[in-house]
């Protein structure tokens, strides 16, 4: 008897997910500490990926939707496989299965990939996603394998891809609103190098300054070492069927004449398909390669296009998106009688990461600066309320909820113990006079002492380009921003990247950054307990210094503080006591 959810070579896998109780999850968006990370979404319905972008919801590359949305649609919007054998037309991952048709999802913890086995065509497809590692610019990696079950030569025609792309500047709730008036900014750029950039012609805001845009989102696809230029426009895939339920152009034209058809690449939404011709020959696997993303500028991108065009550059980020995470769950690695039990830990420690952030020890002469990086508040699409930022920078970090943040450091000290009492004392520091704390936690920023020559310390720390760091260490800073300006503007260092940031943080001072978010939870205050037990468990000998000596401890400042009983109880309509207007804004900051 075959089981439906097992795990095999430290993959959990589950036959036919497309027919199974529907759930949604999440790439882990770590791309490491000279990466920049890129969120993505993902549920068992058709081809999985149903959402990602940068940053956060407001710059998707494919759109975000709540999960039960996702659900409905990823099958539709999404990324799609055709293929055509002998004039006939059928979709891998579809909502159509020949007969005996076999498909399984594949999940670890830096990606997941689907297969669809169909032995009435004769072919297996695999879909294999992660995200870009330690790299300048974001994206989601996807490898398409195309293997031959029927034991001879074929012509196949295939198409595959995405069919939305967002351009760069589309936001998230303004598109879902209001898509056929953003259509009008909608452009399609540098597709004479057959790989296109897609971003808004100017800002969208109704005012009379109009800005202009130079980051943009891309689409780059190859096979066999060779890039091809991918269909934009999705009339030339779909023609009339405007649900882009069916590829009736598809249907009805090859390939080369779709590619020598005209695309409309202005005031339409567009999308990403590889079209490809392809003898398959008995027993083969042929490999189309894809990377969907965010840069900077066209400039960048096309700077990268010779270095990215390469099997050997693709897999080899693979290997190394799976060593980013396994480095950080080797800590907790265990061996017992059940492999379940030791992936279920290491799956749970990743979680506490992502939640709570990793530390970072930059080590200097009159103390330590702790650096959480990895953070993020958990957005996925079953949590549609949350608003999630990831910084799409070097050493990144995220935004996050006060217990959240706080209950997934509880085991910092046991892990990390240099860390000392930092937990403990950033999160009593949020402590404001009246017993509340902020709810909303961001990441740290640090800023140089008043007493420091910022000329003299750029100086003895950059090789080139001090006017440009003189300028960034002149106000708030984090290490990302650091080492991205670095990358972004050519500027070394003799020093790596650690030793760098040690020494110019050792003149700095690390600010704590809160916001009041949306209102007080009255448990918060519980799990500063369990970050006391944690330290004390590593330095029992500190004991009465750490509770009773340390006068570095502050409140937390809010603009918005809870009002007396006797000012928020009230009487409703119906005669009933109840609180309402609890709150009052001292001022205009939340």
């Amino acid at each position: 008897m075959n089981k439906e959810y097992y795990l095999k070579n430290e993959e959990f896998v589950i036959n036919d997910y497309d027919l199974k109780k529907t759930f949604s999850s999440f790439l882990p968006g770590l791309a490491g500490k000279k990466g920049i990370p890129l969120w993505a979404f993902y549920v068992n319905r058709g081809q999985g990926l149903c959402s990602f972008g940068v940053e956060n919801k407001d710059n998707p590359i494919l759109e975000f939707s709540p999960a039960v949305t996702a659900y409905q649609n990823v099958g539709r919007v999404g990324f799609r496989t055709f293929v055509k054998i002998q004039g006939e037309v059928y979709e891998f991952f579809g909502t159509k299965r020949s007969q005996g048709t076999q498909r399984k999802m594949y999940i670890k913890r830096d990606k997941f990939k689907i297969s669809e086995k169909n032995e009435e065509l004769g072919l297996q497809v695999t879909v294999t996603y992660f995200g870009l590692p330690n790299d300048s610019l974001a994206a989601i990696m996807r490898k398409v394998e195309i293997k031959d079950l029927s034991g001879t030569t074929r012509n196949i025609e295939l198409i595959d891809g995405l069919s939305q792309i967002l351009p760069f500047g589309t936001p998230n709730t303004l598109f879902k609103e209001m898509s056929n008036l953003l259509r009008s900014w909608m452009d399609v750029y540098n597709l004479e190098n057959d790989v296109p950039f897609f971003k808004m012609r100017s800002t969208t805001s109704d005012s009379a300054e109009v800005g202009t845009l130079d980051k943009g989102n891309f689409y780059l696809s190859f096979a066999n070492e060779q890039v091809i230029r991918p269909i934009v426009d999705g009339e030339l895939v779909f023609g009339h069927d405007t649900s882009m339920t069916t590829p009736v152009s598809f249907q009805e034209n090859t390939i080369d004449e779709l590619k020598n058809k005209q695309q409309i690449t202005a005031n339409k939404i567009p999308v990403g398909f590889t079209p490809v011709a392809l003898e398959l020959n008995a027993s083969d696997t042929f490999v189309l390669r894809t990377i969907i993303g965010h840069v900077n500028d066209v400039d960048q991108l096309n700077s990268k296009v010779s270095e990215m065009v390469s099997s050997q550059y693709f897999d080899a980020k693979e290997n190394e998106s799976a060593l980013v995470i396994n480095e950080l769950v080797q800590e907790v690695d265990c061996k017992t009688s059940n492999p379940v039990f030791d992936q279920y830990i290491k799956q749970n420690y990743l979680d506490n990461i992502l939640r709570g952030g990793y530390p970072l020890l930059f080590e200097g002469d009159k103390g330590n600066h702790v650096y959480h990086v990895f953070s993020r508040k958990h957005g996925d699409l079953e949590r549609d309320y949350n608003f999630f930022n990831v910084a799409p920078e070097y050493f990144s970090q995220g935004n996050g909820n006060f217990r959240d943040v706080c209950q997934n450091r509880r085991v910092d000290s046991l892990f990390n113990p240099k860390i000392g009492d930092y937990n403990v004392k950033l999160f009593a520091s949020l402590i404001q006079l009246d017993g509340y704390n902020p709810l909303g936690v961001n990441g740290s920023t640090f800023q140089l002492h008043d007493r420091v020559d910022v000329k003299s310390l750029v100086e003895q720390n950059f090789d080139n380009k001090h006017d440009v760091m003189e300028d960034i260490l002149s106000k708030k800073f984090t290490p990302g921003t650091i080492i991205n300006t670095m990358s972004n503007e050519g500027i070394t260092s003799s020093r790596d990247d650690m030793t760098l940031l040690s020494e110019v943080l050792k003149h700095s001072e690390q600010n704590i950054e809160a916001s009041f978010g949306e209102g007080f939870w009255v448990d918060h205050w519980t799990y500063i307990l369990d970050l006391v037990e944690s330290h004390l468990a590593v330095h029992p000998d500190t004991k009465k210094a750490f509770l009773f000596d340390n006068y570095d401890y502050k409140y937390y400042s809010s603009p918005v503080t809870v009002l007396p009983r006797d000012e928020k109880t009230v009487l409703s309509k119906e005669g009933k006591v109840r609180r309402y207007g609890s709150l009052l804004h001292n001022d205009e900051e939340k």
